[in-house]
């Protein structure tokens, strides 16, 4: 059975959700690392990259377990990170997976 396309499309936005997850959490991490208050944004930075490697192997059309909620942990990160970007991307996303071709794809029907 072949990927639907909105699971693949997720998987691109997974990805620009991640990368920006793990750019803005990087730049706010090293602004504030000198008040010691950067490091908090090290977990928004390792949620970015679990997004990417998500997103990567979603993006091939392969099924992933973490597919269904890869983006309520983007939409985490980007409020964390106060990105309206990666929300966006990371909403879309949500919205994609939950259309009953992606479900039944990721179920195995």
């Amino acid at each position: 059975m072949e990927a639907p396309k909105p699971y693949i499309d997720s998987g691109a936005l997974t990805i620009l959700s991640g990368i920006l997850n793990i750019l803005t959490g990087g730049a706010i991490c090293l602004s504030l690392l000198i008040v010691c208050v950067g490091v908090l944004w090290v977990v928004p930075m390792a949620i970015g990259v679990f997004q990417v490697v998500v997103g990567i192997a979603m993006n091939k059309g392969q099924r992933h377990g973490s597919a269904g909620y890869i983006g309520i942990l983007g939409l985490v990160a980007g409020i964390l990170n106060f990105n309206p970007l990666a929300i966006g991307a990371a909403v879309l996303t949500m919205i994609n997976v939950k259309k009953p071709e992606v479900a039944g794809y990721l179920e195995g029907a």
